[in-house]
C-alpha cells in the first residue's frame, strides 16, 4: 500500500528499500525470503542485516550530493552524462532477453544500437554496463571488459557469470599504477 500510495516520499522510501532487502533477489514483487510460512532454506532476515544496512546508508548520506539515480532509458541518461569528466555513469538498458520480464519499458534493437553509438562517441566518459547477448557481444566488441562471477537467488540459488563492459577511460584508471 505505501508503495501505491505513500503519504510521504520518505516513508515511500523506505518501504522500497524495506522490500528490496526482504524480497527474492531484492525485486520488489518477487515474493519473500523464505516464503510466507519462513520456511525455506533462507529466512526474511538474510540480507537484512540492520548495522551492516546503515553502514551502507550513512556512506550514501555522506555522498548523496554526488549521486543521481535515474528511471530514464539508458541513452539519454548517457547523453546527459557520459561525456563529463566528474562522471561515472552505471547504465542499466534493458537487458536484450530478459528485458520484458524486468523492465516496464523495453529497448529493441535499434534503440540498443543507438545507446552503443551514443556511448562510443562520450570520448573520455567513464561508464560501464552489462548484458550477456550476441547482440552486446557485436555491439561493445572493441570495449574492455570481461565476465566476472555472480552469485543469484531469483529463480534459484545458482552462480553464473556477468558480462561487464567498460570505457576505455575505466578500463585505464583500474590498471595498475607502472
Amino acid at each position: 500500500r505505501i508503495i501505491r500510495d505513500p503519504s510521504d516520499e520518505g516513508e515511500r522510501g523506505f518501504a522500497f528499500f524495506f522490500l528490496n532487502r526482504t524480497n527474492r533477489s531484492g525485486v520488489i514483487n518477487g515474493g519473500v525470503i523464505g516464503g510466507l510460512g519462513q520456511n525455506g532454506t533462507y529466512r526474511v532476515s538474510a540480507k537484512y542485516n540492520k548495522e551492516r544496512l546503515r553502514e551502507k546508508l550513512v556512506f550514501l548520506g555522506e555522498h548523496a550530493d554526488s549521486i543521481e539515480v535515474t528511471c530514464r532509458d539508458g541513452r539519454s541518461v548517457a547523453e546527459e552524462h557520459v561525456s563529463r569528466s566528474d562522471a561515472f555513469v552505471y547504465l542499466d538498458p534493458p537487458y536484450v532477453q530478459k528485458g520484458a520480464s524486468l523492465y516496464p519499458a523495453v529497448f529493441d534493437t535499434e534503440q540498443h544500437r543507438a545507446l552503443a553509438e551514443t556511448l562510443k562517441r562520450s570520448g573520455s566518459g567513464t561508464w560501464m554496463l552489462n548484458d550477456d547477448t550476441e547482440l552486446i557481444r557485436t555491439l561493445y566488441g572493441e570495449n574492455p571488459g570481461g565476465l566476472f562471477p555472480l552469485r543469484y537467488s531469483a529463480a534459484s540459488r545458482r552462480e553464473a557469470n556477468e558480462l561487464m563492459i567498460f570505457s576505455d577511460t575505466l578500463a585505464r584508471s583500474m590498471q595498475p599504477p607502472a
